[in-house]
Order: structure tokens, then sequence, then C-alpha cells
């Protein structure tokens, strides 16, 4: 459920702008997470005889879940995975680049199965900022296997909140260079609705992509 975050969120903060010499994108922009759109496709994951898959991730890996770090590859911003199964409701993950820890997450089951919370820090795509950091819930859609851990099955994420600022407000400004990221961006996930914050009026506006 992580990953929906990553993402959602940064495509949002990398919609493409205007790249005039003053634009009426310019100022301080902040998603507001209640009107995200989250997709509708669930995240299916197994956690059984000491090995997990994530099946849904692209591209999708199965690795040993005995909290060391396993290798993986096809991912642009962690090339291992450690998961550690703390209960037979909750997992602990850990993402690194190049060795260094770049996000770490946990995920606990409810006690009637139909819920996850999670929570998360990842500074994968901050470079070399402050960790984003926030927490949300998915809702069962299918169960997983008998005797799996309760993490296994399909979950479609429904709630993502207390985000860190570094997550949720972002400044535009002209600049052609940052104009080409946010096209590259832009066609890697999916866009939010923004709420603007006129910093120089001490004014907020509502406005959407």
């Amino acid at each position: 459920m992580k990953r929906l975050f990553l993402l959602l969120v940064p495509a949002a903060l990398l919609m493409p702008m205007p790249a005039t010499a003053q634009s009426v994108f310019d100022g301080t922009w902040k998603i507001d997470m209640k009107k995200v759109d989250f997709p509708r496709k669930p995240d299916a994951l197994l956690l059984q005889n000491g090995m997990y898959a994530c099946k849904t991730c692209v591209p999708p890996y199965e690795i040993k879940a005995d909290g060391t770090d396993q290798s993986v590859t096809g991912h642009p911003y962690y090339d291992t995975v450690a998961i550690k199964v703390v209960s037979d409701h909750a997992i602990e993950e850990t993402d690194k680049k190049n060795g260094k820890v770049v996000s770490t997450s946990t995920s606990t089951v409810s006690s009637d199965g139909n819920t996850v919370m999670f929570t998360f820090s990842d500074s994968s795509n901050t470079n070399g900022g402050p960790p984003v950091t926030g927490k949300g819930e998915a809702t069962r859609v299918a169960k997983g296997p008998a005797g799996s851990n309760a993490i296994s099955g399909s979950w479609r994420t429904t709630k993502i909140e207390g985000l860190s600022d570094n997550a949720t407000d972002q400044s535009h400004r002209p600049d052609l260079h940052r104009q080409a990221e946010w096209h590259r961006r832009a066609d890697e996930g999916r866009s939010g609705h923004h709420q603007r914050v006129r910093e120089d009026e001490g004014q907020g506006h509502v406005g959407r992509n």
C-alpha cells in the first residue's frame, strides 16, 4: 500500500505547468488528499511458508520473509527489500538503494481481517531532503489462501493522511528545466487535486489540475 503513495503523490506534485514569464500557477500549492482519487486496482500480496510476494508491484517480486535484505530488480528507487514478520497480522518492510535505507513501513491488519493500517517513512524521491512520512488504510477486496499471514490477499487503499508538508506542499515557478521533469514524471503516475496557498496575500484558493 505504501507504494501507491509513492506513485500518486509525486505525480500530483509534478504535473506540467506552462513555462511562461509569469504564470497563474506561480505560488505554493497543497494537495487535498481528501479529494484524491485512489486507483481502483487493488494491491495483491502473499505471505506464506516464509516467502513474501508483491504480485502487483511493477515488476512483481517474490522474496524470503526472514528480515534480511533480499535483492530485487527493475525498481528505480530501491534494489533490496527486507520483510520482517512481526506477527500473523503485521509486517515491517525496509527498502534500500545501494545499501542505504530509503523507506520503511509497518502494516497491521485489524482483528476482523478486513482493514490494514500502514505507516511509512520514505526518502527515496526527496532529492536528499527529509523523508516523506504518513499513514493510511486499505480495505480487503479478497482473502489470501488458507494458512497464509493475514496481510495476504488483495487490498484497495482508501485513505492516506498525516502526510508531512514536503509531501503535500509544492512551489511552482517558471523553469524550463523543471518543465521537462514535470512532463516526464506526470506520465508515470496519477494526478490529484491541489489547494493553492497564496503566501504573498495570506489567502487560500482552491484549484484543480
